[in-house]
């Protein structure tokens, strides 16, 4: 058996890296990149690439990733999307949950996909959802210790 990811990381190239104190590793999409320093309770630094241009998007936490620092570009949003598919969460949800450099590109880019629900979310919005799912994740009954991520 071959571990290819652990949520909210994977070691397939996504356009979205996240860096919280250690070397970047890939993420499995935006909320899962933003949630990440929340859930090391670490400041975090994401890189990704718009679904629409390509360009960079950059994203820097404060307060332990629980708080946007830095966004360029500044109108950078999020879409929370779902695509129809049979299998597993990685293929419906993380390949639709993405940065775009702004509503212009991310409409552009929609009107070329495929019908999908979804909705944009400002970064500070996709941070609180990411921190909503993984930030008590490893405060749990149980889990102790430091947490090393290593992209390999």
């Amino acid at each position: 058996m071959v571990i290819v990811g652990a949520y909210p990381f994977t070691e397939r190239r996504t356009g979205i890296t996240v860096q919280c104190g250690g070397e970047p590793v890939n993420a499995m999409c935006a909320v899962d990149a933003l949630g990440a320093g929340a859930m090391l309770d670490r400041n975090s630094e994401i890189d990704a690439v718009c679904v629409q241009c390509s360009g960079r998007v950059f994203v820097a936490t404060a307060e332990q990733g629980t708080r946007v620092r830095e966004v360029t570009p500044a109108g950078a949003v999020v879409w929370v999307g779902i695509r129809e598919d049979d299998g597993p969460a990685a293929n419906s949800l993380c390949t639709v949950i993405r940065f775009a450099c702004g509503s212009r590109h991310l409409d552009d880019w929609r009107e070329a996909q495929p019908p999908m629900k979804g909705y944009p979310l400002s970064v500070s919005d996709g941070l609180a959802v990411g921190r909503g799912i993984f930030g008590d994740l490893l405060r749990a009954e149980g889990v102790q210790g430091d947490v090393e991520v290593a992209n390999g």
